[in-house]
């Protein structure tokens, strides 16, 4: 059996998660809080979130939704509880979350940088109800895209945003590295308390297996 097959085969059911989130078709006038997610600080730092925040917020706007917030998140999608917050507010106010895809909400457990293909489950997908408390969410792109077509809306989204810019590369702001550490950290413990392998909780947050051991034999 070829290693694709069998990468293939580990991959569990994609849950149904249209049941969870809606297609954005939003009344003109709705209240929504915007939901945007990268999966690491490298992202952050090359301006990928501010380019998500902006081209969800324009889309928004031309759609003649009213923006009451934007929550953004950098570290993994497996752990919707950053979204907490913001479905308090959204609850409050009669809002609903919006995000580009359903993967900036939630992803599959079993997510990495080999098993790309990965979909949140319907274990994943309770989750994200669990920690959104039952308040209206949606997304751009429609919630059961495949990831072949997420990926593809995110391409040309970043290639759309690219060519406008100009200028000289971002410059690394002092400290970073420390702020980039102390955010892994931060994931490489909550997937930990999780249960995860060692070997899982790298291929989740793209820090070497030894340094997770490292970290995690410091504190313990």
């Amino acid at each position: 059996m070829s290693t694709e097959k069998k990468v293939r085969w580990r991959i569990p059911p994609a849950g149904k998660a249209s049941n969870y989130i809606s297609p954005l078709n939003l009344p003109r006038g709705s209240k929504v809080v915007l939901c945007c997610r990268v999966s690491g600080y490298e992202q952050h730092r090359t301006e990928k979130l501010a380019r998500q925040v902006a081209a969800l917020r324009r889309e928004a706007e031309q759609r003649g939704l009213i923006v009451i917030d934007v929550v953004t998140h950098v570290g993994s999608g497996i752990d919707p509880s950053w979204l907490a917050d913001a479905a308090v507010l959204a609850e409050r106010l009669g809002a609903t979350l919006v995000a580009e895809t359903t993967d900036r909400f939630i992803r599959s457990s079993r997510y990495s940088k080999v098993v790309q293909d990965a979909q949140a489950t319907e274990a994943d997908l309770g989750q994200l109800r669990l920690f959104t408390y039952g308040v209206p969410l949606a997304t751009l792109l429609h919630p059961a895209a495949s990831p072949a077509q997420v990926r593809s809306y995110q391409r040309k989204r970043g290639q759309r945003a690219t060519g406008r810019r100009g200028g000289r590369p971002v410059v690394p702001t002092p400290g970073y590295k420390k702020l980039r550490r102390e955010r892994r950290w931060a994931v490489v413990a909550r997937l930990h308390r999780r249960g995860l392998s060692l070997r899982s909780i790298a291929d989740w947050t793209d820090v070497p297996e030894a340094t997770v051991r490292r970290w995690l034999k410091a504190v313990i």
